[in-house]
């Protein structure tokens, strides 16, 4: 059939519903002579391949449209963004989360700027661009789970470098967080103190979450200087700088780390990249990550 309508013959309707039928799904009718792009959501002509020879098959009833797998009112059409096809309400984030694509009604993309959150950074998980809280985790027994998720359990007693922020031309947001690990059952560590450095500020914190501030104790909480904050809740330890990273000291010794966006591309340490380049497994690196300056590394 598809051959004589390309010469142009006319053929009217052979089919009926007891002689080689053509089924069609709700808000379509079958035609004999469909032209491919004839009523379809707006965005998708774009993407078809499109001729001017009618073919037989399954045509839209009116206000209704083609949506690539069948006929929807025009509040349904999907909508056709880079090459994707996304449903009414779907959004779609871009360009390292700095643009947002909203699917509206009749397949209209509305598009705006946006920026994740102080503490958050721009990942992609599962093929999807987002705005997400990255952690890393060090439990009581001294298993770390970092960024990158590529984690395991650091064996050997000693200071190691949790994180840092190593750009060396930083002044105002630096940060370094290390954690002393000491044996209590064979092959089982335990964190024995968690000490965080800004800039003109070292806190001291050990498992009984005694608080030293430059080497005096804190005896209340909260406390706060320039943009750093101290505070116990829930018999946690936080300690946070409001503008880089948050560090939380648990009553169960298990200790949490989020940083912002801000600093994602300019880590170091155990914790490693929020955007990595290179995995480091921890067994293979664990030795880079002790604090030099700290007795018994």
């Amino acid at each position: 059939m598809l051959d004589c309508q390309d010469f142009g013959a006319k053929i009217g309707n052979w089919r009926n519903a007891t002689f080689c039928p053509l089924p069609c799904s709700p808000g379509s009718h079958y035609d004999t002579c469909l032209l491919p792009c004839t009523a379809s959501c707006p965005g998708l002509v774009d993407t078809l391949t499109c001729t001017t020879t009618c073919v037989e098959g399954c045509a839209c009833d009116k206000d209704f449209y083609y949506n690539g797998t069948g006929c929807v009112p025009s509040d349904q059409c999907s909508c056709y963004y880079n090459g994707h096809t996304y449903k009414v309400g779907d959004t779609v984030i871009t360009d390292d989360c700095h643009r947002m694509h909203t699917c509206h009604a009749s397949g209209i993309v509305v598009s705006k700027n946006m920026t994740c959150d102080p503490d958050q950074s721009c990942l992609v998980k599962g093929g999807v661009m987002s705005c997400q809280l990255q952690h890393c985790f060090l439990d009581a027994n001294g298993t770390l789970n970092p960024f990158n998720g590529e984690g395991g359990t650091i064996t050997e007693p000693g200071s190691y470098e949790i994180i840092q922020n190593c750009d060396v031309s930083q002044t105002t947001d630096w940060f370094r967080v290390v954690v002393k690990l000491e044996t209590c059952t064979p092959g089982v560590n335990t964190i024995l103190a968690v000490y965080v450095f800004f800039n003109d500020m070292i806190i001291a914190v050990n498992s009984k979450h005694d608080i030293w501030i430059n080497g005096r104790e804190l005896t209340q909480t909260p406390f706060t200087k320039s943009d750093v904050n101290v505070v116990v809740s829930d018999n946690t330890v936080i300690i946070d700088s409001t503008s880089t990273i948050h560090v939380s000291f648990s009553s169960t010794n298990e200790l949490a780390i989020s940083v912002s966006d801000v600093v994602a591309d300019v880590l170091c340490g155990a914790c490693g990249t929020i955007r990595p380049t290179i995995i480091e497994l921890l067994a293979l690196n664990i030795g880079k990550w002790k604090a030099p300056d700290f007795p018994g590394w």
